[in-house]
This record gives structure tokens, C-alpha cells and sequence, in this order.
């Protein structure tokens, strides 16, 4: 039995949550994410949150578990985001930002180009060290 499904999602006042069938919309900001729900969790809001159990009595509660933390990621991901800072190590080591892409030399005999996806941002600091920010 999952009890992370039972523990209930606290919405926050700036965050709208749309639930039609077992699709799943936050917006917030102007930033919006959503999720199709599998059928067989049911969602259950109320006045407290949130929560997620088995639509059934049958054994998907970590199914249930799994869609209250993506959700739950959801929420945190307008309201704060998420960002990772990265640091290359190495002699010679670099990358530089063009744009939406971005260009390491990582000791190969060419270049390397990775486009960025559209919800990502990179803020490259120095050479070496390198920031990506997303909802």
C-alpha cells in the first residue's frame, strides 16, 4: 500500500488545477503543465488537497504513488522550477552558448552541439560551468 498516494497535495493560491476525466492541468504564472492520469487511479480533491488511490481494489497503489509525486512535481515546477548547476572537469574542457545551443569541447576531435528543448534554459557562468533551468 502506497502511502505516498494518502499524503494529499497542498495547492498553493497562485496555482490552478484543471481535472477533466484523468487529465491533469496546472498553470501557474503563465507556465502550464499537464498529465493524463492512468485509468486506474482515481484523483480525489477536496478542500485539504489532492490524493490519489486505486480506482479498484486491486494492487495499483504504486501506480497511485507514482501519479501523486508526478503531479506534485507538476505544482512545484510552476510555482518554483527546477535548476541544476554543472560544472566540467577536465583539462580543456569547455562550453559556450549560442542561442539555444549549446557547444561543448569535451577532448573529441570535434565539437559537440546539443539543442536545448523548448522548456529548458541554460545560462552558461564561465566556460566551465553551466546552469539549466526548467519548469
Amino acid at each position: 500500500m502506497s502511502r505516498v498516494a494518502k499524503d494529499p497535495i497542498i495547492i498553493p493560491e497562485s496555482v490552478t488545477i484543471d481535472i477533466k476525466d484523468q487529465h491533469v492541468t496546472v498553470t501557474a504564472s503563465g507556465k502550464t503543465l499537464s498529465h493524463t492520469v492512468h485509468e486506474s487511479v482515481c484523483i480525489c480533491q477536496d478542500d485539504t488537497g489532492i490524493t490519489f488511490k486505486p480506482a479498484s481494489n486491486d494492487d495499483t497503489w504504486a501506480l497511485s504513488g507514482t501519479s501523486r509525486a508526478l503531479v506534485a512535481n507538476m505544482v512545484r515546477g510552476v510555482t518554483e522550477g527546477f535548476s541544476k548547476q554543472l560544472e566540467l572537469g577536465g583539462v580543456g574542457y569547455r562550453v559556450k552558448q549560442q542561442g539555444n545551443e549549446l557547444t561543448f569541447t569535451l577532448g573529441y576531435s570535434h565539437p559537440i552541439v546539443f539543442v536545448l528543448p523548448d522548456m529548458v534554459e541554460a545560462k552558461v557562468d564561465n566556460q566551465t560551468k553551466l546552469t539549466l533551468t526548467s519548469i
